[in-house]
């Protein structure tokens, strides 16, 4: 990133630096120079995923388990839509198995019982059968997920259940990468979200203590320019969420005893295609100097080879809301 914008780069060791009062302290990560001018950087990189979301997951997951099998039984090609209104983890299958059930019951639309809504719709089975006949597909790829909601993505938390008709392996037999579906005897897919305040508030962690972490890296001989990156992996609510924490908490940061003039937040998201991927790249800057991002005249996106488009005044999350396609 500091290459790409002109400047020379070093790599600082671990504890190399003696501060001012004596002490050996953990040391920044690098040393960005033009001319005999120099600031350190301290690079952070947040987890993927908060552990309530990870936990999250794995309640889902628990009722995934059951509920596909009962879904491939009475409703096969089914789609659910669920919204859970209280915790994941205070839901069971079973619970969210009636809800499906009264949907069944009801012919389709939305019903919601107790703390659990759902929805429920039909795989378009034409479109998935004729690219079947003509080509094998890996399970659970992006190609897969195309052919059984009619898109991708990466906003949305989805599972599918796939019962192959039959199956091709491609290379040696004891591989798992390369197996393949030829064609589908069943399939069932599920979409689903948690909009109760506690999954909210603990999904859109903000990274202010991660900031203070590096802060403290910055010896003070020197400015400093502090990077964090992070996934935003947990769709469109919880990144608005985390932006207002974010501006919040770190334009009330007191950095007033640093050398620190800025933070830059690099919020990335992976888009996989049925042919190939995209990412985009959000930089979020928080500065205590005027004109801060000047020092960056090449280039603001950290990921970027140098082809990618920048627009300025805008996030993916908010591009990728707009983009959003109403059923």
């Amino acid at each position: 990133f500091y290459l790409k914008n002109g400047y020379k780069v070093s790599f600082l060791p671990e504890l190399s630096i003696t501060w001012p009062d004596g002490k050996t302290k953990k040391t920044p990560d690098l040393l960005v120079q033009t001319g005999e001018e120099g600031f350190y950087v301290e690079c952070k990189r947040a987890a993927q995923q908060t552990r309530y979301s990870l936990d999250e997951r794995n309640a889902w997951a628990q009722i995934w388990a059951v509920l596909s099998l009962h879904m491939l039984r009475v409703a096969p090609w089914s789609i659910v839509d669920i919204t859970f209104h209280d915790q994941v983890k205070h839901a069971s299958a079973e619970e969210v198995i009636r809800v499906v059930d009264l949907v069944l019951q009801k012919g389709g639309g939305r019903v919601r019982n107790g703390s659990i809504s759902v929805e429920l719709r039909w795989v378009d089975r034409g479109p998935l059968e004729r690219h079947y006949r003509r080509f094998s597909v890996r399970p659970n790829c992006p190609q897969h997920e195309f052919l059984v909601f009619g898109d991708v993505d990466s906003n949305e938390k989805r599972s599918i259940a796939t019962i192959a008709e039959s199956i091709v392996r491609a290379g040696t037999p004891d591989s798992i990468l390369n197996i393949f579906v030829q064609d589908v005897a069943n399939c069932v897919a599920a979409q689903w979200r948690c909009d109760h305040e506690i999954s909210l508030g603990l999904r859109s962690k903000h990274f202010k203590s991660l900031i203070n972490d590096a802060v403290t890296q910055i010896p003070p001989d020197k400015p400093g320019v502090v990077h964090v990156f992070y996934e935003t992996r947990d769709g469109i609510a919880i990144e608005e969420m985390r932006r207002a924490k974010n501006i919040d908490n770190i334009a009330n940061y007191d950095a007033s005893g640093t050398t620190v003039a800025g933070v830059l937040m690099h919020a990335v998201n992976y888009y996989p295609l049925e042919n190939g991927y995209q990412w985009a790249e959000t930089t979020q800057d928080f500065a205590r100097v005027p004109n801060f991002m000047d020092i960056y005249p090449v280039q603001t996106l950290m990921l970027s080879s140098g082809a990618a488009r920048e627009v300025e005044g805008d996030t993916h999350w908010r591009q990728d809301k707009a983009s959003k396609k109403p059923r």
